[in-house]
């Protein structure tokens, strides 16, 4: 009895594993269908480089769904066929089972043991013959998403050409206005350093930006001889070809700054110089007045008259200088400087009352820059006037001149 109902349970699985070889066969079916069917895509030619970039983005993206979609059907499928093949090794086992029994009994099968006793066919290798399908539809895809590229590749080229043209375009104009025209001094050395940061801000953008351009260039190059692409290359480009001129422009826009930075330094130094000068000599010539002016002989001594003097000798050499030096530049600061001279020449004049036995060496009535010709007039006060017998008497302080 038990044995009657595990051949009839046998009986139902064969049964069931005949009607999953039939969804077998119908699965795989349906999978060479549709593998069929997205081949065909990949056989279908592409006008022109338009109609080859939209069906790179389809590529991308429905055809893509498609082929992974296709990809679980197969993986389906393989999963059925192990399951159909784990079947059929346990029916072939069975069989040879029902076999000996029978042979044991020695009679003829019935009719449930010779549908036992029947090894099921051999399954096909359904998993092989998927792998290499997908592989040719893998490489019918490649050579498909190859001929697209190389269909769209002008127009491809073109649009990357366009983006980058654009972003140099963008930043021309503003460092085209930032360039202030050649030449152009500056006032102060605030005004420099900053011209001078713009500037090396420019010619490191400029760097950067003809390189993109050479690149752009190079894409241009590329869609030569193409009919439809290459007047659009050029129309393209035009626009930007500024940035060569702006590459040889800015370096040598920086170096302008630099010697600016460098000059208006150099004049700064020079009015600090002369300022300085100016004030030192403006010092003494003051304290020269007050002893002339207001003599207080407890406190001016000869010694004192001197040393004035020699001090006053010895800031002329300076004042000269930076008021030469600045002579171009601050022509008030120059004549302001020419002016202590005058002054100088006026008290070393009236000096001369100090020393009625001679001027010493240190103090001559005639100095360094002496203009010989320029005689000063004598002090109109007698009391202040040199005596006759003086040393200095016969030759009357000369004046002293900034050339």
């Amino acid at each position: 009895m038990l044995r009657q109902a595990l051949r009839a349970y046998r009986v139902k699985q064969r049964e069931a594993t005949v009607r999953k070889r039939q969804e077998l066969a119908e699965k795989l079916a349906a999978y060479k269908s549709n593998l069929e069917v997205i081949k065909a895509v990949f056989d279908a030619d592409v006008a022109s480089a338009a109609a080859a970039q939209k069906a790179l983005e389809q590529f991308g993206t429905s055809i893509k769904a498609d082929t992974d979609g296709l990809h679980a059907d197969g993986q389906t499928v393989c999963a059925l066929h192990d399951e159909i093949a784990q079947r059929l090794t346990v029916e072939v086992a069975e069989s040879q089972v029902e076999k000996a029994e029978w042979a044991e009994l020695g009679r003829e099968p019935d009719e449930t043991g010779e549908q036992l006793s029947r090894s099921p066919s051999p399954l096909d290798d359904v998993p092989a013959e998927l792998a290499s399908l997908w592989a040719c539809l893998m490489g019918a895809s490649a050579a498909y998403e190859a001929a697209l590229h190389e269909k769209a590749k002008p127009l491809l080229i073109f649009e990357r050409l366009q983006r980058g043209a654009a972003a140099v375009a963008g930043w021309l104009a503003p460092a085209q206005q930032a360039l202030e025209p050649a030449g152009t001094a500056v006032a102060s050395q605030a005004e420099a350093i900053a011209r001078l940061s713009e500037a090396r801000r420019l010619a490191e953008e400029t760097r950067v930006m003809a390189v993109s351009h050479a690149r752009l260039q190079v894409l241009a190059e590329l869609l030569a001889g193409d009919a439809e692409f290459e007047p659009k290359a050029k129309a393209t480009m035009e626009p930007i070809a500024a940035v060569a001129a702006l590459a040889t422009a800015a370096p040598q826009r920086l170096q302008f700054h630099e010697q600016e930075l460098q000059r208006v330094a150099q004049e700064d130094a020079s009015r600090l110089a002369c300022a300085t000068a100016s004030f030192e000599m403006a010092a003494t010539l003051a304290m020269g007045q007050e002893m002339l002016d207001h003599p207080l002989p407890s406190v001016d001594t000869s010694s004192e008259h001197e040393a004035l003097l020699v001090q006053a000798v010895a800031q002329l050499e300076p004042l000269s200088a930076s008021s030469a030096a600045l002579a171009s530049v601050d022509a008030a600061a120059a004549a302001q400087a020419r002016q202590l001279v005058n002054d100088f020449n006026a008290l070393n004049a009236r000096a001369g009352a100090w020393f009625p036995s001679g001027r010493p060496a240190e103090v001559p009535a005639a100095v360094v820059g002496v203009d010989a010709s320029a005689a000063s007039e004598p002090p109109a006060d007698d009391a202040t006037a040199p005596s006759a017998d003086s040393d200095v008497a016969d030759t009357p302080p000369q004046k002293c001149t900034i050339a």
